[in-house]
């Protein structure tokens, strides 16, 4: 190719055939596309499972916390409700364990009030129903069907015609009275020893019983620490975006409950992680779902089956075994291996969590990539650590993936 000369010895380039805005255009859809490529190789899918109960929706809220500027005072206004539901079902439990246990309350008062509990409805919760009360299914048994369920005392006297009672979006100060005078009844720190096995009472149901007169006042405003204990069902899918580091995460949050896990198959593509969460104080407890079901052994079966599936061949799991801080003082009441016969530890939680990391390695059968954390869903500081080590594996997993290292 010649260039030409003209006049005074200057010269000119010739113009690219597809004319400066064409290149222009051409050049920004190339950045575009590797700008694209480049995110989608920070993206990471993070899918949460786990039978009800486990933890799973206090990480969510948890990632809210650390990578999401926290929660405002309206946002924190609107967890009341789940609050008050959870601390008056909480003290209906406790009136219909006494039923069922045969176990009065000491300050004649109280009986009274227990009434009142039963018949108080709140426009989040639905009319009280009597805990499934079977012997529980345990390690040795669980093939066993011949389990009869015992007949039930009857509940105290309350109004039958509780469906039609006005449902409130509060505490009245006369149920506020009632709940805290129920809950220091003599009879109560007996019937605390015999959870678990002979009933079930929520987790959360202490921190929020010991702080009945702050949570009864009108001009209540819950906590961090509330927000992180409050327990609300979790239905369909809850998605979360945000940054973390150098990784863009999608969390996917499921409801546990049976009802709720034919819905997962629809959060079940392009999964990078999946958290699977596990109580550590449910061995002793049974399904709301099915009475004769042992929770820890729910979650041992769902864990089998998800780790097993062809959906996740590519997919690292994490398994959390959650609420460590509650195991110590749980296993000293009720001893784990009552409910597992093969485990001969003893009330160390150590040999508890070992031995449960054993089980749940027998069930990775294809020997995918499977991690353990012993984690305090309800600790931020925990948390936060817990999901750097987290976003820590994805970054080294995605390097070998790619021949880095």
């Amino acid at each position: 190719m010649f260039w030409c000369c003209s006049g005074g010895g200057s010269s000119s380039i010739p113009a690219h055939p597809m004319g400066d805005a064409a290149l222009k255009s051409r050049h920004a859809t190339i950045e575009k596309r590797l700008a694209q490529d480049a995110k989608r190789q920070r993206e990471v899918k993070i899918l949460l499972l786990g039978a009800g109960e486990s933890g799973k929706s206090t990480i969510v809220k948890q990632m809210k916390i650390i990578h999401q500027g926290g929660y405002n005072k309206q946002e924190l206004m609107q967890a009341r409700l789940s609050i008050y539901s959870n601390l008056l079902e909480s003290a209906q439990a406790i009136v219909m364990a006494l039923a069922d246990l045969q176990l009065e309350l000491q300050d004649p008062a109280n009986k009274e009030y227990a009434s009142q509990i039963l018949s108080y409805r709140l426009i989040s919760l639905d009319p009280p129903v009597r805990f499934p009360r079977r012997r529980l299914h345990r390690e040795s048994d669980a093939s066993d069907s011949s389990a009869e369920a015992r007949e039930e005392p009857p509940l105290p006297h309350f109004d039958e015609s509780v469906e039609h009672q006005e449902e409130r979006s509060y505490l009245t100060p006369d149920i506020v009275r009632a709940i805290e005078s129920v809950w220091h009844d003599p009879i109560i720190p007996l019937l605390l020893e015999r959870g678990g096995y002979d009933w079930h009472m929520m987790d959360n149901a202490p921190h929020f019983l010991n702080r009945i007169k702050t949570i009864g006042q009108s001009d209540y405003v819950p906590s961090i620490e509330d927000v992180l204990k409050s327990r609300k069902k979790t239905t369909g899918l809850t998605e979360t975006h945000f940054q973390s580091g150098r990784l863009i995460i999608h969390m996917v949050d499921v409801g546990g409950q049976r009802s709720e896990r034919k819905k997962w198959i629809n959060a079940f593509e392009d999964v990078t992680c999946i958290i699977f969460c596990v109580s550590l104080i449910e061995y002793d407890q049974v399904l709301r779902e099915e009475a004769r079901q042992n929770r820890l052994q729910e979650s041992l079966d769902l864990f089998g089956m998800t780790i097993a599936s062809r959906w996740f061949l590519r997919t690292a799991f994490m398994l959390f075994l959650n609420k460590s801080d509650l195991l110590p003082a749980k296993l000293k009441r009720a001893p784990f291996q009552s409910y597992f016969p093969s485990y001969d530890g003893g009330p160390k939680p150590g040999h508890v969590v070992n031995f449960l990391i054993d089980r749940f390695k027998e069930l990775n059968v294809h020997h995918r990539d499977l991690q353990f954390r012993v984690t305090v869903a309800t600790d931020s500081q925990d948390i936060k650590t817990v999901f750097t080590w987290v976003q820590d594996q994805l970054i080294t997993r995605s390097f070998k993936e790619s021949g880095l290292i």
